[in-house]
């Protein structure tokens, strides 16, 4: 979302929330906020009524996805391997996507 904002120079006209995907479409459908950042299945959610809000931008426009994760000093330096496991099932992710896209969106979508 910062980087839209930024792309847009509209950053200084937000007031930023932290809040989670699920309960941020349900609060945007409520009309409890202006606008949100979710991703599916709450994304749907939005889509299903058009009458509460539009859908700007998704990864389609604007090809930023974020996937990350962080770990703090002291884990890293307590669970290094755990961490390094970590990463390289992400980057097996990544290739399983690119290699078996159908069985990929299948798992995913599972979870």
């Amino acid at each position: 979302m910062a980087w839209m904002l930024k792309k847009n120079a509209h950053a200084e006209d937000v007031t930023v929330v932290s809040i989670d995907p699920g309960p941020a479409a349900q609060a945007f459908l409520a009309g409890q906020y202006d606008a949100v950042m979710t991703y599916e299945p709450y994304i749907s959610a939005v889509r299903s009524k058009p009458e509460t809000g539009k859908i700007i931008a998704t990864t389609l426009d604007y090809p930023v996805v974020m996937d990350t994760f962080g770990c703090a000093p002291k884990y890293l330096a307590e669970n290094g391997g755990v961490a390094r496991a970590l990463t390289e099932s992400y980057f097996q992710a990544l290739e399983m996507i690119a290699a078996e896209p159908q069985k990929s969106y299948e798992i995913m979508g599972a979870t």
